[in-house]
Order: structure tokens, then C-alpha cells, then sequence
């Protein structure tokens, strides 16, 4: 294998490497994901407890939405949801109705008074919540597979208590089958995943700007190792959140956004021109859904009648509205490729994903690159601003892709496995 010369090195470019740290500090840590899976596995036992009503009639619980394809961020605005979603696959009749597979898997989980999810757990019309002191909620979404479809294609039901019954509906979905498609999809290089997940775990470690020997690369484990589409992904989801932050009503699903940036990518390792890519197709496909007067539909690939715009947009005005705003992230992203000095960048940073990670991003950066001008090591152009990252010695060329004749593309991680 070729060794790509610092120039293309992934991370060397001072816009990808202010928006990969941005992006390190929305998404959810390492101990935050512990912390999740724990309390998934204590509530897998849980509900299968022997007197429970779901004892032995539970065939798989699996995550689904962000946790499955590794695009989770954590909560850092109003809006921000720090949850896990699960799949809870019952071995229940398919004469079921939806309000009745709601209660029991309700019951199951909430029991009696005194126990340890009493106070904690809610009914909601799809899923049942239990949700924690610290702000984390775990959404169960209880389902009945079909039988004689695609893998783990299901009955999922809608029932909201304080509507009549006539209006509870069966839903067939296969959330398994599109996590699976978007990985595919979206399969990392080899150079981008290894040389964020260094510096990830590097910021995780209190290092991010710390020049790496050989000998002291953090152990990586595949948590951290990402496609610069799902880190561009990250990013989306948390300008979306900046936008709606005080907006009332819904906003586009995650999964609506997956989809749309997960049917193609730029892939040429550069987080910048991956994001500038991504949001010029969504804009492209909202501007002609709105220019017909259509509505925009998005379907699950694995599963058409599962569609993830049935609750967003309600209507075109609502669709005008995230229209607008991907006019201007569009607009942002070409100024900020266009090579604005710190300042100018971080008033941009900081308007598409807030200041405060934003603030923090280029705070550290300057204090990192004064040091360098310091020890007269810096590599800045005051001309065009353009800074030699890697000639500075502020960004250290990845260990990862210095030896990359010994590397094997990381595989999908699985994080939970699955229960039989």
C-alpha cells in the first residue's frame, strides 16, 4: 500500500481539523457509551425477570437510530436527545392489538411500587421510556416480527392513550435492515477512521494537542473509528439542533438525515469538502421537492413501506423553513472554505454549531499554534492565513497512517451483539 504524503493526510487541513474537534466534543464520550450499554444489559435482564409478564417472551432486544450506526451526539442543547433507542422483538401473537403489546411491555418494565424503574418509566404512543437522573432516557420500542420477510422486519405499533382506539395502527418497519444498509453504505477509509479515532481518544485522554511519538498512540478500539460521513452526519444533526433549539414543533428526524447523506458520498477523506458535499445534495433535494410543491418522502431501502417522513414535514411550510436553513449552511460552508482567518472563522463555527464547542475549538487551537510562533516553529502564511499543520507540529501525522502497510479496514462494530 502507498503511503499518502502529509499533504493528503486526513486531519491536516486547519477547517477539517476545527471541525473534527468541534465534532469530538458534541459526540457522546466513551463513558457516556459504558454507561449506556450497562444500563441496556441491566434493562434486558430486567424485563425478562421470572416474574415478569414478558418472561420468556422476549426472542432479541437490539439498539436501533443513532446508537446503531455510531452517530450519536451528546446533549448539549435543549433539544439534543441523549438516549438509546432499542428494538424489544416479543414472541407475542400477531392477533396483538397496539395498545395491548404498549401496556404489557409498560407493565414489565415499570412493576410495582418500590421497584428500581417505578418512578422512572413512561408510556408513550411508539415506545416506553425510562428515563435517568443524569438525562439519559432509554426508548423501547416494542415489535412482532413478520414472518416470511427480510431479516427482522416488523410489526411496530402507535397507539397514544389519550386518542380513541380506532386510531392505533400497526407499523411495518426494519430499523435492523437500514443500520446495516447505512454501514454498508458508508464504509470508512481506513485513513480518516484511524486518524480521528487517534485524536479522539487523545482528546479523551486530555492530549488532543500533544505531538504523538510512535511508541504512545492510544489502544483504538473501533467506538472510535468513524466515516467522515458519519462524522459530517454529527455535525448535521447538531447544527439542526442549533437551529431548532427554540423552535417549537418537530424537527427533521435523524434517521430522515441518515438516509438522505448515507445514498452517496464525497469520500476523499476530507471532512470539509465531505460536509460542503452532503449539504449541497440535501439542499438540492429540498429546492426541487419545493419548487413541485411536493412534500419530501424518505423510505427505509430495506423495507419501501417504512417510511421516515411520515411525522416530518407536516407541510411546506414547515419543509421552507429547513430549506432555508440548508441555504445558509451552504452558504457558511463555501465561506469557510475559502480561507477566512480564525477570527471570521469562528464567528461562522460558532453560528452553525454553537459557542461554546465552538469557542473552546478555536481557543485551544490559538494557544496551540501561539506556541509554535513562540519557539519559531510555526508554519503560517500571513498572506492567504493558511497554516502547515503538520509542518508546525501541531496536528502529528497519524502513527496509524505512517505504518499503514500493517493496516486492516476496521470492520462494522457491533456494540451490543445480540441476545438469542
Amino acid at each position: 500500500m502507498s503511503l499518502r504524503s502529509l499533504n493528503t493526510l486526513p486531519l491536516t487541513d486547519t477547517l477539517d481539523v476545527l471541525l473534527a474537534d468541534i465534532a469530538m466534543r458534541i459526540q457522546l464520550s466513551r463513558t457516556n457509551h459504558k454507561l449506556a450499554v450497562e444500563r441496556y444489559e441491566a434493562l434486558t435482564e430486567w424485563i425478562e425477570r421470572s416474574d415478569s409478564p414478558l418472561h420468556e417472551r422476549v426472542s432479541l432486544l437490539y439498539p436501533q437510530g443513532s446508537m446503531a450506526i455510531g452517530s450519536t451526539i451528546s446533549p448539549k442543547l435543549k433539544n439534543d436527545e441523549f438516549d438509546l433507542d432499542i428494538i424489544a422483538e416479543l414472541l407475542l401473537s400477531a392477533g396483538f392489538i397496539p395498545s395491548k403489546v404498549l401496556t404489557i411491555l409498560y407493565i414489565a418494565i415499570k412493576d410495582k411500587k418500590g421497584t428500581q424503574y417505578y418512578n422512572m418509566t413512561k408510556r408513550n404512543s411508539r415506545c416506553v421510556t425510562v428515563y435517568y437522573a443524569d438525562g439519559m432516557h432509554l426508548d423501547i420500542t416494542p415489535a412482532i416480527r413478520i414472518s416470511a420477510q427480510p431479516p427482522r422486519t416488523s410489526h411496530i405499533f402507535h397507539s397514544n392513550p389519550e386518542d380513541p382506539t380506532d386510531q392505533d395502527k400497526k407499523i411495518i418497519a426494519n430499523p435492523y435492515g437500514f443500520s446495516e444498509w447505512y454501514k454498508i453504505q458508508t464504509r470508512p477509509d481506513q485513513h480518516f477512521a484511524l486518524a480521528f479515532a487517534e485524536r479522539t481518544a487523545r482528546y479523551e485522554r486530555g492530549m488532543i494537542f500533544a505531538e504523538a511519538q510512535l511508541e504512545d498512540v492510544p489502544k483504538l478500539d473501533p467506538f472510535y473509528q468513524k466515516s467522515v460521513v458519519t462524522v459530517a452526519l454529527q455535525l448535521v444533526k447538531r447544527w439542526r439542533n442549533v437551529k431548532y433549539d427554540s423552535r417549537s414543533g418537530r424537527q427533521p428526524p435523524s434517521v430522515m438525515l441518515a438516509k438522505l447523506m448515507g445514498d452517496s458520498k464525497l469520500d476523499n477523506g476530507r471532512l470539509s469538502a465531505e460536509l460542503k458535499f452532503q449539504a449541497g445534495k440535501l439542499l438540492k433535494l429540498f429546492q426541487d421537492c419545493q419548487s413541485q410543491g411536493q412534500l419530501i418522502t424518505v423510505t427505509n431501502p430495506t423495507c419501501k413501506v417504512d417510511v421516515f417522513s411520515d411525522r416530518w414535514p407536516a407541510n411546506l411550510t414547515e419543509q421552507k423553513v429547513f430549506l432555508d436553513d440548508l441555504t445558509d449552511l451552504s452558504f457558511q460552508l463555501t465561506r469557510l472554505s475559502s480561507g477566512l482567518d480564525l477570527n471570521e472563522m469562528k464567528k461562522i463555527l460558532s453560528k452553525l454549531f454553537g459557542e461554546n464547542p465552538s469557542h473552546k475549538v478555536i481557543a485551544d487551537f490559538n494557544d496551540q499554534l501561539g506556541q509554535r510562533i513562540d519557539t519559531g516553529r510555526s508554519r503560517y502564511n500571513p498572506t492567504n492565513g493558511k497554516i502547515d499543520l503538520a509542518a508546525s507540529g501541531i496536528v502529528a501525522a497519524p502513527a496509524s497512517v505512517i505504518a499503514a502497510n500493517s493496516l486492516r479496514q476496521s470492520q462494522p462494530h457491533n456494540f451490543y451483539g445480540e441476545k438469542k
